[in-house]
């Protein structure tokens, strides 16, 4: 019964403020959208936690049609300020101009990484997010 009572008071404890989650995308010609697209996917549930991906919608619209997985539905937001707190959401931090190229060392890939963590870490110094995953 004590173990029922904690369970109730931790959903209670979710519904009140699911922990909002930032990841970021890592290096976009490497498998990190594949990791991040499929966990959330098969993984995440929306109703525990609100996750952000810090990456390129572009990006992630390229590799949701490669791994055949366009259902995931990413609700592009300008801000951690305009999260919907019951969807995949998804902050442009690159330049429209990033170029996929699979398995390529690149600078531009680089540059996304880091631009990516760079805003992120922002938002979490802000408060405004409870962890980043990278």
């Amino acid at each position: 019964m004590i173990f029922l009572q904690k369970i109730t008071l931790m959903d209670s404890l979710y519904q009140e403020h699911k922990p909002i989650i930032g990841i970021t995308q890592g290096d976009i010609n490497g498998i990190s959208y594949e990791i991040i697209l499929k966990s959330l996917k098969e993984y995440v549930s929306i109703e525990k936690l609100t996750p952000v991906i810090y990456g390129s919608p572009k990006v992630a619209a390229y590799f949701k049609k490669v791994f055949e997985i366009e259902e995931l539905d990413l609700m592009h937001v300008p801000a951690v300020d305009h999260i919907d707190r019951n969807a995949i959401n998804i902050i442009n931090c690159t330049n429209n101009k990033v170029k996929v190229e699979i398995g390529k060392s690149t600078d531009l890939a680089g540059e996304a990484a880091f631009d990516a963590l760079k805003a992120s870490t922002n938002d979490i110094k802000m408060h405004k997010l409870d962890a980043i995953i990278t």
